[in-house]
Formats: structure tokens, C-alpha cells, sequence
């Protein structure tokens, strides 16, 4: 099983979830800002993942099949039974004053 997914997050966005810290400086390199605070689209939880510009969908699934990264492009549908933990953000773990620098807010 993946734990690298590619989600349409909205028409003009698509999001990188799942264990992606060990590919963060390849993702970050590709131009994707890391978000901990998204909505997850099917069950309205907060995710943290990589936004990309949808029309980037395929350069981002070309970068991450030539560096042999695994991924899906579907989610699962237990994202919830605790296994999936990478793609849920605790408000409670997040750094506030170091996720505004990061993201220039």
C-alpha cells in the first residue's frame, strides 16, 4: 500500500498528503507549500499535505515516479481507523510561530 496520495483538492489545486516527510526537501524543490491545515475533501477533517497548481498534476506524478516514489491517486477509505495518522493534523502538535514563518504569514 502507498502512503504518498495525489488528491484533486479543488479545480485549481491538488494536494500531496500522506508520510511525506522523507520527500519534503524534493517537494518543497518542486515549488509546493506545505499546508497543515487543509479540509480533507470526503471527510471535512483537517489534513496537512503539499498544495500544487493542478495543471502541475502530472509533472508532480512524473518527479515522483522518477525518484521511485510510490503513490496513489486514490485515498483510502479507512483514512480514518487511526492507521493514518501522517494525514491528520492535531492542532494541539502544530508550532504556530514556526508554520508562519514557513509560509511567510
Amino acid at each position: 500500500m502507498e502512503s504518498i496520495y495525489i488528491i484533486q483538492y479543488s479545480s485549481k489545486a491538488i494536494v500531496v498528503a500522506g508520510d511525506t516527510k522523507p520527500i519534503k526537501d524534493l517537494l518543497r524543490s518542486a515549488g509546493g507549500k506545505f499546508n497543515a491545515r487543509l479540509t480533507h475533501p470526503k471527510t471535512k477533517r483537517t489534513l496537512m499535505g503539499w498544495i500544487f497548481a493542478s495543471k502541475r498534476e502530472n509533472q508532480i506524478m512524473q518527479l515522483l515516479a522518477g525518484n521511485n516514489i510510490k503513490f496513489s491517486t486514490e485515498l483510502p477509505d479507512n483514512i480514518n481507523d487511526g492507521n493514518y495518522n501522517h494525514f491528520i493534523a492535531d492542532p494541539a502538535d502544530i508550532d504556530s510561530d514556526r508554520f508562519c514563518r514557513d509560509n511567510n504569514i
